[in-house]
């Protein structure tokens, strides 16, 4: 059994894609690792260890084999289809964001799934443990859900078992107001230290990704006020850009987004690429 990590925002709290749902909208697919499922997933400790998958496969080693890409609310069909060689993982403002999750998973765009596609996040895997969890965008995937995803904004929209209710959110923005008592120098300073140890490191990702976005608030100026305000409202998108972040440092990744300037000023602190 593994213990919750002790980190501030993006925290164990910060659910994939399928404890992310309502409840009754999934199977227990993870628990148990069942032997008979063609659908592949791998899971793994707080430290990238490997505990098991599905199918046999290493995922983490799969996707950092070669180049990936951590892909925001954008369109990713067309790349992932072009670009076969890439493994592109699909962030949290797409899992939270999008009101037809089914659809935009499911469509017939990608009939028979998309083998360099993969969700990733971290969800109960047995009993009352956590771990992290990718999985492939294959063509079983569906048989994970009892149904089709709700809609996000459907009748479960205020779901606290969800990752991205109100109270939730405000815990996590409460700790990044916290660091931003500090210095800019210092939450830099931090930043700078430790950016290199986040590469499969779940715990200290999360902490650098969290001063990114404390320093961010400080300092960006362009949009700093709409940044400010979703802060001030606990906005249900609040820390989408911070998982991206978070995401792509602890994958090694660059992140395809458009031109966002709060979620580049974040890359920056960190040397990751944005891909337009």
């Amino acid at each position: 059994m593994w213990s919750i990590p002790t980190i501030p925002a993006l925290n164990s709290e910060s659910s994939g894609l399928v404890d992310a749902l309502p409840r009754g909208a999934r199977v227990s697919s993870v628990n148990g690792l069942r032997a008979n499922m063609k659908h592949s997933f791998s899971v793994y400790d707080f430290k990238s260890n490997f505990l098991g998958s599905s199918t046999g496969e290493d995922l983490f080693h799969v996707i950092c084999s070669g180049e990936r890409i951590i892909v925001d609310n954008c369109e990713w069909k067309k790349r992932s289809l072009a670009q076969p060689q890439l493994a592109f993982i699909l962030g949290k403002t797409i899992v939270d964001e999008r009101n037809n999750l089914h659809g935009e998973l499911f469509n017939e765009k990608i009939r028979g799934g998309r083998s360099n596609v993969f969700l990733f996040g971290v969800e109960k895997i047995k009993d009352c443990s956590i771990g992290l969890v990718i999985h492939r965008l294959d063509a079983h995937l569906p048989e994970i859900f009892s149904g089709p995803i709700p809609p996000r904004s459907g009748p479960n929209a205020g779901d606290p078992n969800k990752w991205n209710c109100p109270i939730k959110r405000e815990r996590l923005r409460d700790s990044v107001k916290n660091l931003m008592n500090d210095s800019s120098e210092r939450l830099h300073g931090y930043v700078a230290s430790n950016v290199q140890a986040c590469f499969r490191n779940f715990d200290q990702s999360c902490l650098v990704a969290d001063y990114c976005h404390a320093l961010a608030l400080l300092e960006i100026r362009q949009q700093s006020h709409r940044e400010r305000q979703k802060f001030s409202n606990n906005a249900s998108n609040l820390f989408g850009d911070t998982a991206l972040i978070q995401n792509a440092l602890f994958l090694g990744a660059k992140i395809l987004s458009g031109d966002r300037a709060f979620l580049k000023q974040m890359a920056d602190y960190c040397s990751i690429q944005l891909v337009a």
